[in-house]
């Protein structure tokens, strides 16, 4: 009853209180709170009444509902003593004082936090409010409270970190967890993460104020606040990554003066915060330290943003320079500035201003390629042979072109040579190397000295004369040796030779033809003239006339004043037919001597009158050219093909290319007749012979190019897989006197030029005899020359239809032992021909396989005397017996939009004799390029033949209506088998990039996108027609399905050990 007397005693006080928020509520608090029975006695009097009622009260306060207690909070209120707190002792202690304690009252009570100041003895009967209440409620209203309150709060938090970190083990993580730091310009409230001391140079570069990166300034002011930031993690030092990364992005969006001193400030303050201890040149392969796998990550993805500034042209007229809107690249798509020479019209290229030790750190393109280098070299000398007036006259550039095509023969000389002394023998093994640079180069004047490009044909070392652009000689003094020896293996001479002269001669009257020459050309070819002194026999010598024309040498005469007069005065002279010739006369130009005249065939009037009356003028046309030793050619082109399989093979791909769709061979042992021939040498190649058979006929255009060495008609176009090989020059790895039949022609052909008699020459070494036309002489002078073709698959040259011969067949008569040959040394015997017999039959499961055209192939032997046996038979097929066709067939041109397709195929094969036939089914599915394989084509790749196309076949088994893969051992084909597989569950097809002898996969940009981009359309083509075709999977049998579907996808794990460029 007392206590709620008391209660009620204290309401009625509360509600009759004065004005709380004047100077006078101090004055009654003070006596109103002493009326609060607590257990504190001040007497030592007995009292009997207060502890029962403090003990009482205390219980009750707790509960009561009257407001008797005052806070300022919500505008001043009285409130329930269990509605309010007080300050806990947390308060009372080091580090705060009183004025820190006010303060925080005040503050919370601008929160509405109903917080009460009492006297101390009365603290028991209300709620105490904890630091870290306090924390949690400071920082959560954070952005309402007054600014200077809030700062003011924060920064004695800050100063006295250290003490209330100790004290508190929250207390680091709430600070870091929260935006509580103000910033400059507009005081936004940050993490202390996102901050940046302004005060560090190196750091602070990297942004500006306007970004609100910086503290407020008061945070700066005090050295314990900041020290205190630092350990929370204000940037001072070393970025966060992923500001390193935001700051390089946010460079590309900068304006170029900005964007570049902010590049510059980021890979300065990279290369000393992060990278520091792996610093190094990019020429050197070595560095001082490791990267942490952080900085390697960063680097990684700093060298995918476009944040390092590319190099412009030096001078605005260099147009040729690759440049760009862009002026900040990624680095994986720039070369380091060592490399700016090399690639300027091809390639975008790092800033100058960049470190070198940035280049080992980063990925950037690397060396650039031998193709690359060419290319641009190309690409510098046509700019400059279409440049702009004027641009020869400027002094900068021509020293850029100077440097530029020093540093380019100097790379390129030791990309080549590999050494900067090269011996010969090293040249040797860089003969593919030479004929790639000058296929590259064929048709463009490359080499630069002093103010041009001149042609290769027209630049010597050591010619004293010189006359641009006709006659050049290179300054030795700006080369290197091994440049030197480079330009000398490409055709640089030390002297011109008599052979060039004549052809720079007749370039002149080319380039001037019926203009008069100037002063120095006229020099020159008065120079030319005493060169080719004695040389009579020389065609097409062209030389000026009195009237400084150039003039061919058959309409020349030499004339000096004493023979002109002569001619003048007499009219017997002037009367005779010589001077009427049909072709009008010209006197040669008086500085050429009557000795260089008479030296080089040139008459003089006299000697033209004599030739009137002669039966044998000296211009008959005597023969004059140089040309390359035939036999010499076909022996360096066999000497890196193997007389194996591949001979076979590349008959089959002529055909295959030509559309035939039947292949047969035919070994024969027979020997025919000697006496009825077109010569008596040609007897030696009437015995054993292999026979190739193929259903198709050859064109106008087919009997040219058989004539051609080396593959080269085939190169650009997509549908010819023999672009690759040697194709009828491998014969000549069985014979010397190679023929063929095909529609109303027979071609024999004689390298030697000693078994067809007159009838070959080095220009032509053949004879191509329309045999229906001539079937009559053929049966009655040279029966048995045509003999070994009678019969053979239906071809007869004795009784030719009409039309001839429908289909082609090839006759390859074997070089016996004995028989000495500058092409080949390999002979053939029945021993070794078993062996061929033995490589075809290896290779039948897949030799159809990829084929676009032909779908039967087989191999014959014919003794002396029995009719031909078939040895085996190979077939291909639809599932059916129906006649096969492939569904998908190479595009012609650049129509490259077909989508993937699959197709089932059957090849049965058949040895015989006794044999049976055995069948497989294989999917095949075929796939174009989408990606970096079809940019490739379209970009560089026509002009080669390339096409991004590939195939993937596996063998299959039905069961049901659903087929199962049975995979086995990977083939590698490009359209017929490589003598090498890969170790994937499958045979792969492809357009590959090969050697010439289809032995090696060359290791190049075409092949790797080839394979990252078709052959994984591919292999994703026939996974999901297995899939469309799998058997029912909730039954018992999809383990097995699935078994041996899973094996085919190709997985980096290799099981064996073999080295695989595909998988």
């Amino acid at each position: 009853s007392l206590v709620l007397a008391v209660l009620e005693l204290l309401q009625y006080l509360a509600k009759n209180a004065p004005d709380m928020n004047s100077a006078r509520d101090d004055e009654f608090l003070q006596s109103y709170y002493q009326l609060y029975p607590t257990r504190e006695q001040k007497s030592e009097e007995v009292d009997a009444i207060r502890p029962i009622l403090a003990k009482a009260f205390e219980k009750e306060v707790h509960e009561t509902t009257n407001k008797i207690v005052w806070t300022k909070s919500f505008g001043g209120r009285w409130m329930a003593p269990s509605e309010v707190v007080i300050l806990s002792h947390d308060f009372l202690v080091h580090p705060f004082k009183l004025s820190q304690r006010e303060l925080i009252c005040n503050l919370l009570v601008s929160q509405n936090v109903p917080i009460v100041n009492v006297p101390s003895r009365l603290n028991y009967f209300f709620k105490m409010f904890t630091f870290k209440e306090f924390c949690t409620c400071f920082f959560s209203k954070i952005v309402s409270i007054n600014p200077t309150m809030r700062d003011t709060v924060a920064l004695f938090m800050l100063q006295q970190l250290q003490i209330l970190s100790d004290k508190y083990t929250w207390f680091q993580a709430m600070l870091t967890s929260t935006a509580f730091i103000p910033t400059e310009p507009k005081g936004c409230l940050v993490k202390v993460d996102y901050l940046v001391d302004s005060s560090v140079a190196d750091v602070a570069k990297l942004f500006t104020t306007q970004e609100g990166r910086f503290p407020a300034a008061c945070y700066m002011k005090n050295r314990q606040v900041v020290a205190a930031l630092h350990s929370l993690g204000m940037a001072h030092k070393r970025l966060r990554d992923e500001d390193v990364l935001e700051r390089a992005h946010s460079i590309s969006r900068l304006d170029v003066e900005t964007g570049k001193s902010r590049s510059n400030f980021l890979v300065k303050y990279l290369l000393e915060y992060h990278f520091k201890d792996s610093r190094s040149t990019y020429s050197s392969s070595k560095t001082t330290g490791k990267l942490s796998e952080s900085d390697k990550d960063l680097a990684v993805s700093l060298s995918n943003i476009a944040f390092l500034p590319i190099m412009k042209s030096p001078h605005p007229m260099i147009t040729c320079w690759k440049d760009s809107d862009a002026v900040f690249m990624k680095s994986v798509d720039l070369f380091p500035s060592v490399y700016d020479k090399l690639v300027f019209t091809s390639h975008f290229i790092l800033d100058k201003a960049v470190p070198n030790d940035l280049f080992k750190l980063l990925t950037f393109m690397r060396s650039p390629t031998l193709e690359y280098i060419l290319e641009h070299l190309r690409t510098v000398a046509l700019w400059w042979k279409n440049r702009e007036k004027g641009l020869q006259n400027e002094k900068k550039v021509l020293k850029f072109l100077d440097d530029s095509t020093q540093e380019i023969y100097s790379h390129l000389s030791l990309m080549v040579l590999g050494i900067s002394d090269a011996s010969n023998s090293r040249l040797k093994e860089n003969e593919e190397v030479f004929a790639k640079i000058s296929f590259i180069l064929k048709d463009v004047a490359f080499i630069w000295e002093e103010s041009d490009f001149y042609d290769i044909n027209h630049v010597y070392f050591d010619e004293a004369y010189k006359c641009p652009p006709y006659l050049v000689t290179l300054d030795r003094d700006k080369l290197t040796s091994s440049t030197s020896l480079l330009l000398k293996e490409l055709g640089v001479n030390d002297r011109i030779s008599h052979e060039n002269v004549l052809l720079t001669l007749q370039a002149i009257d080319a380039d001037y033809k019926e203009a008069p020459l100037p002063e120095d050309i006229l020099d020159f070819t008065i120079y030319c003239s005493r060169r080719l002194h004695k040389s009579k026999k020389l065609s097409n010598l062209f030389l000026p006339d009195v009237d400084c024309i150039m003039r061919s040498k058959d309409r020349l005469m030499y004339s000096d004043q004493q023979i002109q007069a002569l001619f003048t005065k007499q009219e017997y002279f002037k009367s005779l037919e010589v001077m009427k010739s049909s072709k009008r006369q010209y006197r040669l130009h008086p500085r050429i001597s009557f000795d260089t005249a008479q030296g080089l065939g040139i008459r003089d009037p006299l000697q033209a009158l004599l030739s009137k009356y002669s039966d044998n003028s000296v211009f008959s046309g005597v023969g004059y050219g140089q040309h390359e030793n035939l036999c010499d050619r076909l022996s360096n082109i066999l000497r890196n093909y193997h007389a194996d399989g591949s001979i076979f093979k590349e008959f089959i791909q002529n055909a295959d290319d030509a559309g035939a769709t039947v292949v047969k061979f035919l070994i024969s042992w027979k020997h025919f007749g000697q006496s009825h021939l077109v010569t008596k040498e040609m007897a030696a190649w009437q015995g054993p012979a292999l026979y190739a058979y193929n259903d198709k006929t050859f064109s106008e255009s087919d009997l040219r190019n058989i004539c051609k060495i080396a593959g080269q008609t085939k190169l650009t176009d997509h549908t010819k897989i023999g672009r690759f090989g040697v194709g009828f020059c491998a014969t000549y790895h069985l014979t010397d006197v190679p023929s063929f039949v095909s529609k109303n022609w027979l071609q024999i052909f004689d390298p030697h030029l000693k078994y067809l008699g007159e009838r070959v020459q080095p220009t032509k070494p053949g004879v191509l005899i329309d045999f229906v036309k001539e079937n009559t002489g053929l049966k009655e002078y040279y029966s048995d020359q045509i003999a070994p073709y009678e019969g053979i698959f239906g071809c007869s040259i004795v009784n030719p239809p009409p039309d001839g011969f429908d289909g082609t067949l090839f006759r390859f008569p074997f070089r016996r032992p004995g028989m000495i040959s500058e092409i080949c040394n390999e002979t053939f015997t029945k021993g070794n021909i078993e062996s061929l017999k033995r490589s075809l039959k290896e290779s039948a499961s897949t030799l159809l396989l990829f084929l676009q055209n032909v779908n039967s192939i087989e191999l014959l032997e014919k003794s002396d005397k029995n009719a031909p046996s078939c040895l085996f038979k190979l077939e291909r097929s639809g599932e059916t017996t129906n006649p096969f066709k492939k569904s998908f067939c190479l595009p012609a041109g650049k129509d490259f939009s077909h989508p993937p397709t699959s197709q089932i195929e059957k090849i049965a094969t058949v040895s015989l004799p006794g044999g049976k036939e055995k069948s497989t089914l294989w999917i095949v599915s075929s796939a174009l390029g989408r990606k970096k394989s079809l940019e490739h084509v379209l970009n560089c790749g026509t002009e080669d033949g390339l096409i991004p196309f590939t195939e993937v076949a596996v063998k299959v088994r039905r069961k049901e209506s659903s087929l199962i893969a049975q995979c086995t051992k990977g083939g590698l084909s490009c359209f017929l088998p490589l003598p090498f597989g890969c170790s994937l569950e499958f045979h792969v097809n492809g357009f590959f990039d090969v050697t010439k002898d289809r032995r090696l996969l060359k290791r190049s940009v075409w092949n790797e996108v080839l394979i990252s981009d078709s052959l994984v359309l591919a292999v994703l083509e026939l996974l999901q027609y297995l899939a469309k075709n799998a058997p029912d999977m909730n039954s018992a049998r999809d383990d097995e399905f699935l078994q041996s579907y899973y094996q085919l996808y190709p997985t980096r794990e290799q099981k064996s050990e073999e080295v695989d460029a595909i998988r």
